[in-house]
């Protein structure tokens, strides 16, 4: 081989292996990520004992401290456990205090309580997002430099009622009456409910009149709050209702005052306003028709006045 040549093909090496190199240094390599995870993704309101852990891994050097480990939940359904939170455009961010006792190189998990509120006993489910806002990780250089994470996408947190829906069959005037439901909270005493699954039914009593309701699955036995919400009507606020073998069928009272046409909990001069209104443009609209004799007149708007005087005493 002449001199020429070998110099070509050595040069033709050096090439390959120079673009070979290049290539390898240009593939990124995942390093410092942050992520969420949760020990249960739906609950039910009103539980605690939710874990939401956030995971440093892939660190490229030795992780010696975490600073300024801010959580963003976007509901005040859900809290972190013993740890006082600031509201910012309705998001509230808790900082959580947490020190790395040895500084590694390996995964660490940071595990966070939190706790479901019993604020609010929804008829439908809610959605709760859980994010890192921030985080501040350092190595064990002197100084510390800072490594720069990257935080991975937030996590769902799905609140719902033990059982959210019931089929309603009604033995009363009430049943021309539109969006009654009827919500489930069992109040948990022990960490797991006892696990034993009754088709119940509830009778609900309004002033002698029974609205009977069925469970779509079985309850386990315990203690439950019971929601009754019906569309234009004030009801009073939810009692409890016990569900074992000797109570399949309980039977609890409610007075169901028309008048909450708008469905604030409350009987007053916005709901005033909103029938005389009604009447007099000739709604059709069957909330306003309040005692249900398919008519909209001055009749509903008395109707509405003595539910408002027996409620307030005005």
């Amino acid at each position: 081989m002449s001199v020429l040549k070998r110099t070509l093909a050595i040069f033709l090496c050096l090439t390959a292996l120079i673009c070979f190199t290049a290539l390898a240094e240009d593939e990124p390599v995942p390093q410092n990520t942050v992520t969420l995870s949760l020990n249960d993704a739906d609950v039910t309101v009103g539980d605690e004992g939710v874990v939401l852990t956030v995971t440093i891994d892939n660190l490229a050097s030795t992780l010696a401290t975490v600073e300024d480990l801010v959580i963003g939940i976007d509901s005040d359904l859900v809290e972190v456990t013993d740890v006082t939170g600031a509201e910012e455009d309705n998001v509230i961010y808790y900082t959580v205090p947490y020190t790395v006792e040895t500084p590694t190189t390996e995964a660490v998990a940071i595990e966070i309580p939190l706790t479901v509120t019993e604020d609010d006993l929804a008829v439908s489910p809610k959605t709760v997002n859980i994010s890192v806002a921030s985080i501040t990780l350092k190595d064990n250089s002197e100084p510390a430099l800072d490594i720069v994470p990257e935080i991975g996408a937030p996590v769902a947190l799905t609140l719902q009622n033990e059982v959210i829906n019931a089929k309603l069959t009604f033995d009363s005037a009430i049943s021309a009456t539109t969006d009654i439901a009827v919500a489930y909270q069992l109040v948990v005493a022990e960490p797991d409910p006892i696990p034993d699954p009754i088709p119940a039914t509830l009778t609900l009593k309004n002033e002698g009149k029974t609205i009977k309701v069925t469970t779509e699955a079985p309850l386990a036995e315990g203690t439950y709050k019971v929601l009754v919400t019906a569309n234009g009507y004030l009801v009073p606020a939810f009692d409890d209702v016990v569900i074992d073998s000797e109570h399949t069928e309980p039977v609890f009272s409610k007075k169901l005052t028309p008048g909450d046409l708008n469905g604030d909990t409350a009987i007053d001069i916005y709901d005033f306003h909103e029938i005389c209104t009604a009447v007099a443009s000739q709604s059709a609209d069957t909330l306003y028709d309040l005692n249900k004799d398919g008519n909209i007149n001055r009749r509903d708007i008395n109707l509405m006045v003595s539910g408002w005087t027996a409620v307030y005493g005005q």
